[in-house]
């Protein structure tokens, strides 16, 4: 199943979690404008961005995201979950 959200910052918050690990090559923020960045490129294209292991509910949990853009239409994909979002973009 694909959850539709809104493309926005706040959006894009609350469905990554991520590690602040030092050892992170990448914070939140930059994440974050990564995605917004390709987004806004607008080509065909699939990135994979890895966090370290954090605490989720007493759960030390690690997790990893996938952004695919296709045809104009962009998707988070969470592992290993497999959640997906459809971010919809407002003209």
């Amino acid at each position: 199943m694909i959850e539709r959200i809104n493309l926005n910052i706040t959006n894009l918050r609350k469905i990554i979690k991520w590690s602040s690990s030092r050892y992170n090559t990448q914070n939140k923020v930059e994440v974050i404008e990564e995605i917004l960045y390709w987004i806004k490129k607008g080509e065909d294209m699939e990135v994979r961005f890895g966090t370290g292991s954090f605490a989720e509910k007493g759960n030390l949990v690690g997790r990893a995201y996938t952004l695919k853009i296709k045809n104009v239409k962009y998707f988070i994909i969470l592992y290993p979950s497999d959640r997906k979002y459809e971010l919809i973009k407002k003209n």
